[in-house]
């Protein structure tokens, strides 16, 4: 249970409170090659992982690319849990697998309870969504700043070459 701490989504939990959170998992096995999350399905829920590794895998051009090899501990669908929206990924076995499976139902019963684990979870929820969007446009500024450089680079080629 102390491995909990280090997954940012159960940052500021106590030991007792983890400990609650726990006791409305289920636990699920997969075996390498099964899919955890199958990406464009709806979000029912978020995995812990307890042993194993997963691969996280998007489609891009029409073609699976491994973005992430995960192990314990670590989370995944969690996201979705908040949005609702679409799985944005694919999230297979490498290995036997043992999660932790948080249902939506469940987390979204706990939190119209205003139960303060589940109230704490959305937190560090909301506030790991926001770092995630503010590095992906710090990553997009980059790349575009990247390509306006190569652009003009190629102009001033084509106009004053030598």
């Amino acid at each position: 249970m102390s491995e909990f701490h280090e997954v940012p989504v159960f940052e500021n939990l106590s030991r007792d409170q983890i400990a609650e959170m726990t006791s409305w998992l289920t636990r699920q096995r997969y075996k390498p090659g099964e899919t955890l999350i199958v990406e464009g399905g709806a979000p029912d829920g978020f995995h812990i992982l307890l042993e194993g590794r997963v691969e996280v895998l998007q489609t891009i051009m029409e073609s699976g690319r491994r973005v992430a090899v995960l192990e314990p501990p670590a989370v995944v669908g969690e996201i979705g849990l908040i949005t609702h929206h679409p799985r944005s990924a694919t999230v297979m076995a490498i290995e036997e697998t043992l999660s932790g499976f948080l249902a939506r139902e469940t987390y979204e019963r706990k939190i119209a309870e205003d139960n303060i684990v589940a109230l704490r979870i959305g937190y560090n929820l909301g506030r790991i969504g926001c770092d995630r969007y503010s590095q992906a446009v710090r990553e997009m500024r980059e790349f575009v700043e990247g390509e306006m450089r190569k652009v003009k680079y190629a102009i001033a080629r084509a106009y004053w070459p030598g």
